[in-house]
C-alpha cells in the first residue's frame, strides 16, 4: 500500500509484507557540500529515535554507491535502516522498518530495492506550505 505525503515536509510511504519505507525529500542549502549536510541532517533528525539510537555513534554507518553520496544506517531501535542520499541539490531520506527482526535477509531486500532507485536530474519541486 502506498501513501503520498499531503504536506511538504511529511513523508511517502510504501508498505508490504516485509515492512514500511518512508521517503523524505529535503533541498541542500547552496553552498553546502553533500557529506557536510548528510552529516548536519543526520544530527538534525538524532531526535527523530529513541535516545542513542542514532546520536552517539548508535547506529552502525556505511557508505553506499549511489547518488553523489549515499549512507546506510543500521537502526535496531526500528529495527531496519536508514539511507541518506544526496543527489545534486537534494536530500533523500528513506527509512525501512521491517516487520520482523532486521536479519540480514530483510538488509539484502532493502539493499536490492535502493540499487534500483534513479535520481534524475530536474527541477526541484516546492517544498513549501
Amino acid at each position: 500500500m502506498a501513501k503520498l505525503a499531503t504536506k511538504p515536509d511529511a513523508a511517502d510511504s510504501i508498505s508490504g509484507p516485509a515492512g514500511t519505507i518512508t521517503i523524505r525529500l529535503h533541498a541542500i542549502p547552496k553552498g553546502i557540500g553533500a557529506s557536510d549536510w548528510i552529516d548536519s541532517y543526520l544530527d538534525a533528525h538524532a531526535a527523530d529515535f529513541p535516545s542513542g539510537c542514532l546520536s552517539g555513534g548508535g547506529a552502525p554507518q556505511e557508505h553506499v554507491t549511489i547518488g553523489d553520496d549515499g549512507r546506510l544506517l543500521q537502526l535496531d531501535c526500528l529495527p531496519g535502516w536508514m539511507l541518506v542520499v544526496a543527489q545534486e541539490d537534494r536530500l533523500y531520506d528513506l527509512r525501512f522498518k521491517v516487520a520482523g527482526g532486521g536479519t540480514p535477509a530483510d538488509k539484502a531486500l532493502f539493499m536490492a530495492m535502493i540499487q534500483g532507485l534513479m535520481f534524475l536530474p530536474g527541477t526541484l519541486p516546492s517544498l513549501a506550505p
